[in-house]
């Protein structure tokens, strides 16, 4: 039995006894009991109070050795909860510290490979550019052979004609003025005019036939020809060679552009020179067989249409 048990059956014991007791006769109130009973039963009473003194210190200890280890307990989950924290921390700290090393590692040999590319793209248009100079300068004195020769006005002017074509092939001003001047040329008529009294004035009788069909015959006195002058060439303009280069470099296309703008300017220049020239000479040759059909037909005007 527990002392709480015990302790109970101690009091009912005194409480019998003293139920049981004989009343004191002059005082009702009180009672006659056994003096040695009562120690027993107070002895009793006093074990009783130790053994739940003890139980109740024994319950204190135990509160508290559960309060222990339930602390304790506590720490121990925290402890480990902070340790698998620091892990997991410490986990994603070097993971992550690889992953920017990876990271760093690609750039880097992303780096030198595109840097190993530009150098190769620099080196190979360098090289393109010392064979287009060393082309340059090879063409440029093999024109300058050709300078004085007939091969290279052939061969300007065959290129002009060609590249003038290309450009107005197609377009529809340039098929009517084709159309026109075939159309002048096909209709165009020579009206001459001849003065009768000076022919008759020199015994030259002449019968009165139409215009058109005087125009048809041949004329039977040979006209002499003025003597042509030798045209003087103008010295013709160096024409570099076109620069053909690749399309993502640009100051090769500026240099190309330059190049074939110089070209044209030049060849245009030159071209012009030699139409004057030979303008010039056409009108002084017109103006001599002009002179000698004045003679002819005794200074008449006539249509220089026809001439």
């Amino acid at each position: 039995m527990g002392a709480q048990d015990n302790t109970e059956k101690v009091l009912r014991s005194l409480h019998v006894l003293l139920s049981k007791s004989e009343p004191y006769p002059k005082e009702p109130s009180k009672v006659i009991i056994d003096k040695q009973q009562v120690i027993d039963l107070l002895a009793e009473l006093n074990t009783c109070i130790y053994q739940i003194m003890d139980e109740y210190e024994l319950t204190i200890r135990s509160r508290d050795k559960a309060e222990r280890d339930f602390h304790k307990k506590g720490d121990q989950i925290i402890w480990d909860a902070s340790r698998k924290a620091e892990d997991i921390y410490a986990a994603s700290v070097m993971y992550m510290d690889e992953t920017l090393n990876r990271m760093q590692d690609i750039m880097q040999e992303a780096d030198k490979k595109v840097g190993a590319i530009y150098q190769e793209i620099k080196e190979q248009m360098e090289k393109e550019e010392k064979t287009l100079r060393t082309n340059k300068s090879e063409l440029k004195g093999q024109l300058q052979d050709l300078v004085d020769t007939e091969k290279y006005l052939k061969i300007i002017e065959e290129r002009n004609r060609e590249i003038e074509k290309e450009k107005m092939e197609g377009r529809p001003e340039y098929e009517q003025e084709k159309r026109e001047e075939k159309a002048i040329y096909a209709n165009r008529q020579t009206d001459i005019k001849i003065n009768q009294e000076y022919l008759d004035k020199l015994g030259l009788s002449v019968p009165e036939e139409p215009v058109e069909d005087l125009a048809e015959e041949p004329v039977e006195k040979p006209v002499e020809k003025p003597v042509e002058k030798p045209k003087k060439l103008s010295p013709k303009p160096e024409i570099p060679a076109p620069v053909t280069v690749e399309d993502d470099d640009e100051e090769l296309k500026q240099l190309e552009e330059q190049l074939r703008v110089n070209l044209d300017a030049d060849y245009f220049k030159w071209k012009d020179e030699q139409e004057e020239q030979e303008a010039a000479e056409e009108k002084e040759k017109s103006a001599g067989f002009q002179n000698k059909i004045k003679n002819l037909i005794g200074g008449h005007p006539h249509d220089d249409s026809g001439v």
